[in-house]
């Protein structure tokens, strides 16, 4: 497990990575404090749409290092 934390506030993310059969499984988990109320639902909507693309660019790149370095 790898933990990041945001300095500029209480957002985390742990990178958990699990070996499986022959591979490796990667969970990206972002903990993060939302405003309250509809801010709150709007705010987590539109985050959690970043962060999905993010976390997809992030596993690719994973598994281009990962890939090569099996050769």
């Amino acid at each position: 497990v790898l933990m990041e934390k945001d300095l500029d506030s209480t957002t985390t993310t742990r990178f958990i990575l699990e070996p499986v059969d022959g591979g490796t499984n990667v969970t990206i988990h972002t903990r993060m404090p939302l405003k309250p109320g509809i801010a709150g639902r709007i705010e987590k909507w539109l985050s959690t749409r970043f962060l999905l693309g993010l976390y997809r660019v992030e596993l690719g790149k994973l598994n281009d290092v990962a890939s090569r370095q099996s050769l």
